[in-house]
């Protein structure tokens, strides 16, 4: 705990000096100083600076509104212009005939300005609602497939780096993909099921089909959040995620259902009554990010400054 560092606690003055010298313990300065940068009662200083979550949740939500704000997932992003940028995508395929449940969204991962690698998801530029038309010569999975298809094409996102809820009917997805694209790549698929196995991830079989439980997914997407790697979420997402409630069962955190956040969303405001399909699918693409194009937390490249010009930047 920052607050019993010995070079805070040390009783004698000369041994404290000692060790503040050694510069690497916590102080009274240097608290007061992570004080001022975060706000005491804020998630980012208790992971950052005390070094653990808070035991309490009082909105009993994943990402609480106090706590999407602080950490700016709706800014945009300043690319460094230095490093390739990578698009990636997830799918949500709730396919519902005459509805636009079936959602993909993709999102720009790369270098900031800052030299942090980041997801942006450039609001709802890249948000893709895909409807089914029951009077179509063509199945539901096919109508998907085909539309999946022309938008990853037309953005340039690989096929691979596609993440798509394989739950449920979503499984037939991936390989359907792979053959109606012509070639060997394949997306990942993600299952939402309660591991069998310790850690946060299961391999089944299939090498592209990867087990977690909801709540994991959820909390995985936390970590980025928290370390401002995700940008440009659109608001409808950004607000799903205000209101998802998670909860005790049997000892473990749980998230609350799509239907049972429709259900209750109902009550309490009707223009989000709806599955919360948007940020599902934009927890997918981050996971894609993740799996697939290698985004780790708190993921930073060195900008190499060029003497004499300014450092070059540019928006996507």
């Amino acid at each position: 705990y920052p607050y019993d560092s010995p070079a805070i606690t040390e009783p004698d003055p000369i041994r404290r000096q000692h060790i503040r010298d050694a510069n690497f313990l916590p102080t009274e300065a240097s608290l007061a100083n992570e004080e001022k940068i975060f706000n005491p009662q804020s998630d980012a200083f208790f992971r950052f600076v005390l070094g653990f979550w808070k035991k309490e949740n009082t909105e009993n939500v994943v990402l609480s509104e106090p706590f999407i704000k602080e950490n700016q997932i709706f800014a945009n992003t300043e690319f460094s212009g230095l490093n390739p940028l990578t698009v990636v995508a997830g799918l949500d395929a709730a396919i519902q005939t005459g509805g636009t449940n079936c959602v993909l969204r993709l999102a720009v991962m790369g270098q900031s300005a800052s030299g942090s690698m980041v997801l942006d998801y450039r609001g709802d530029e890249l948000l893709f609602r895909i409807p089914i038309f029951g009077n179509s010569s063509r199945s539901s999975e096919e109508q998907v497939v085909t539309r999946v298809l022309e938008i990853l094409r037309y953005h340039g996102c690989p096929l691979r780096n596609l993440a798509i809820d394989t739950t449920g009917i979503g499984r037939v997805f991936p390989g359907f993909l792979k053959v109606a694209s012509g070639g060997n790549e394949i997306p990942l698929g993600i299952t939402s099921v309660r591991p069998k196995t310790k850690g946060d991830l299961v391999t089944e079989k299939d090498p592209n089909i990867i087990a977690f439980s909801p709540s994991e997914l959820w909390f995985k997407f936390k970590n980025y959040v928290l370390n401002r790697q995700i940008r440009g979420m659109d608001q409808l997402s950004g607000k799903q995620m205000m209101n998802r409630l998670i909860y005790q069962k049997n000892g473990k955190l749980v998230l609350e259902t799509k239907e049972e956040y429709k259900n209750r969303m109902s009550i309490i405001d009707p223009i989000l009554a709806t599955s919360p399909d948007e940020a599902d699918a934009a927890i997918l693409c981050a996971h894609a990010a993740i799996l697939r194009a290698g985004l780790t937390e708190g993921m930073v490249q060195e900008i190499p400054r060029i003497q004499g010009t300014r450092d070059l930047v540019r928006k996507f």
